[in-house]
């Protein structure tokens, strides 16, 4: 058992490969408000992993659940109430465009592909779209690139 997704809080236990141990909750000082998405995006983040992936630290993983917590509070701002399935290529798009970090975007887009793996819930325009290329490359700029459809 290298990761798990506990329920009851909602958040992740893993064992490392030096054995130490890791368990942290998503959420700490308030409930979490989307948690189908979270617990999806949590799962997909549990195959991450080592042996099954390269993460194999706490500071690692931190990461993951930055990740998670940034999106889903965007995305209650938002007004989003929906599942992983009900993600879009624009609300991905406008998430990514508004200047996240390139590591977050990165961790979110992993998490939704290991989460795709295991029960194909995202259609495929948002699959590919997540398997695309990184909006946010690391350098800060004055100018976005437009989003087009055909990205």
């Amino acid at each position: 058992m290298p990761a798990i997704v506990t329920l009851d809080p909602l958040g992740v236990h893993c064992i490392f490969s030096d054995g130490s141990e890791y368990r942290r909750r998503l959420r700490v000082l308030r409930p979490v408000e989307l948690p189908e998405l979270s617990r999806t995006l949590l799962e997909g983040a549990t195959d991450l992993v080592h042996p099954h992936g390269q993460v194999d630290s706490a500071g690692g993983f931190d990461l993951y659940l930055t990740a998670v917590r940034g999106f889903t509070d965007w995305l209650v701002a938002f007004g989003f109430s929906g599942g992983a399935c009900d993600l879009t290529r624009a609300l991905l798009a406008r998430y990514w465009r508004q200047g996240v970090r390139s590591s977050q975007e990165s961790a979110l887009r992993a998490m939704l592909r290991c989460a795709d793996d295991q029960d194909q819930i995202l259609a495929p325009d948002v699959r590919a779209f997540v398997d695309g290329r990184l909006f946010n490359t690391g350098e800060r700029y004055g100018s976005h690139q437009p989003y087009s459809e055909a990205e």
